[in-house]
């Protein structure tokens, strides 16, 4: 072996024999979900919400979605982006649509990568924009998750759950922080024909990352964007919640949102976390004194959100489509 090179082809691969477990995760995890509680008591819940929090949650939502889209452009244009941004935009929202079939979080970043490749820019540079992207998000849910663990002291010993996502991120972060250290490892065992695969894989992953060490500014803004949009998901739940009774109030939804999230990006499941929002909503958000059945009514109508936010973006990329090209 002489080298390392950066592919995509780790992740498709990885994503590519998922989807049937995947799917299965998803249909296991919402059966167990919503045999707790009572579908009924659900929908009279959500039923009975107040509209004004309801709307300002989605608007809210919307907020979020523009910021992270913000933070994507900012990526690609470090990158040497040079087509409209408003062409970026439209890939980024019906990736988006497509991604609720996919694999949660890795087939959204295969096929963001793939359909940026094919509007014009380089594999390799639309291949760091998705890693660092992915990178900047965990990164900043890391933070957020420690921050307000660190600040919600008559909480601790209630919440476990939160304590199991914030270990999770540490890790994840641990795991970031010592990459180039991992990589030279499994580069040198590759030599001897051990983990060539795995070294070929944090090599792309670590490649990725250092292309931008001349960016700091793009990365330090992406960074900043990353953040506010993590605190606007906060938010979202939070108002949310004011549709159902009392308010969950803004200290308790720092720390289960936030675990919450963390919970549903793990990559083992579809639609964005289909089965692992229901569980982390129906274990983490009781304990802060929402009902399991408003816990499940919040889970409900933050997916539901998503739905609605993703599909004109997935009917703007199907009208281009159709259009006759000129």
């Amino acid at each position: 072996m002489t080298g390392l090179r950066p592919t995509l082809g780790g992740k498709a691969n990885a994503t590519g024999k998922g989807p049937p477990v995947r799917i299965f995760v998803a249909v296991v995890l919402l059966v167990v979900a919503w045999s707790r509680i009572d579908p009924a008591a659900v929908a009279n819940a959500i039923s009975h919400a107040a509209a004004g929090p309801l709307l300002v949650s989605f608007l809210v939502l919307v907020a979020e979605r523009f910021v992270t889209i913000a933070k994507w452009l900012v990526l690609l244009e470090a990158r040497g982006w040079k087509r409209p941004r408003s062409e970026a935009m439209l890939i980024y929202w019906s990736n988006n649509f497509v991604g609720l079939f996919l694999p949660t979080g890795l087939g959204l970043d295969v096929l963001n990568a793939f359909r940026t490749h094919r509007a014009g820019m380089r594999l390799a540079d639309a291949t760091s924009v998705v890693t660092v992207d992915r990178v900047l998000s965990l990164v900043s849910l890391a933070g957020v998750v420690t921050v307000a663990w660190l600040l919600a002291t008559d909480l601790k010993g209630e919440l476990t759950g939160a304590v199991i996502a914030l270990g999770a991120a540490i890790v994840a972060v641990a795991f970031i922080a010592t990459l180039p250290w991992q990589t030279r490892i499994l580069t040198t065992l590759s030599r001897f024909g051990t983990g060539e695969k795995i070294a070929l894989r944090l090599a792309s992953f670590h490649e990725s990352v250092v292309s931008f060490r001349h960016d700091r500014w793009a990365l330090s803004l992406s960074f900043l964007l990353s953040v506010v949009a993590q605190l606007l998901r906060v938010l979202e739940v939070a108002v949310m919640a004011h549709a159902f009774g009392p308010g969950l109030g803004w200290r308790k939804a720092m720390v289960v949102v936030p675990a919450a999230n963390a919970v549903t990006a793990l990559p083992i499941s579809i639609g964005g976390g289909l089965g692992l929002r229901e569980n982390a909503y129906l274990y983490l958000f009781p304990r802060v004194g929402v009902s399991e059945n408003d816990a499940m009514a919040l889970s409900v109508l933050v997916f539901a959100w998503v739905v609605i936010w993703v599909l004109p973006g997935g009917l703007l990329a199907f009208a281009r489509r159709s259009m006759p090209s000129a």
